[in-house]
């Protein structure tokens, strides 16, 4: 695996230095690189071969800087709840309640229109968070057999909804 240098790293600080204010990055700047050179790593291990140095260097100011501009909405989202959390606490509250509480119904209702087979599938799935294999482990059926019911769940799920209109 090609390992990113010192004087690569070096590098990328000082263009980000130079694209962000250093109130903005307040020490979250030497975590970013950190995360853009740990990336970069594992995109490599996964693509089984190594990007070239202008890739490289390319790779990292990408991820670093969309980390670093992540890191500044966060925070920005998070003044603003501290300058006024009254406010945002009520509008949660208000919208997104009503909002989860009608989803959850409508999800409730489609899933008992499901045969008993598929709303397991679904349920082990989407609703528990088992993933695939130890869906179809759960309940006794192969993989492939555990897919092919999702999708035929999902599809008739489309199908209730699109004739409900919802």
């Amino acid at each position: 695996m090609n390992s990113v240098t010192k004087r690569e790293i070096e590098l990328l600080r000082k263009i980000l230095s130079k694209q962000f204010k250093s109130s903005e990055l307040d020490g979250y700047l030497a975590i970013a690189i950190n995360d853009a050179v740990t990336t970069l790593a594992l995109e490599e291990e996964k693509r089984g071969s190594n990007y070239d140095a202008n890739e490289k260097q390319n790779r990292l100011h990408t991820i670093a800087k969309n980390k670093i501009v992540d890191e500044i909405r966060r925070r920005k989202k998070q003044d603003r709840i501290d300058a006024n959390p009254d406010a945002f606490e009520s509008q949660i509250s208000d919208q997104g309640f009503e909002a989860r509480e009608n989803a959850k119904l409508t999800v409730e209702e489609a899933l008992s229109h499901l045969p008993k087979k598929q709303r397991e599938a679904i349920e082990l799935r989407h609703l528990s968070g088992y993933s695939v294999e130890e869906s179809a482990k759960q309940i006794g059926i192969s993989t492939d057999g555990m897919k092919k019911r999702l999708k035929q769940a999902i599809a008739q799920l489309k199908r209730y909804l699109r004739e409900k209109k919802i």
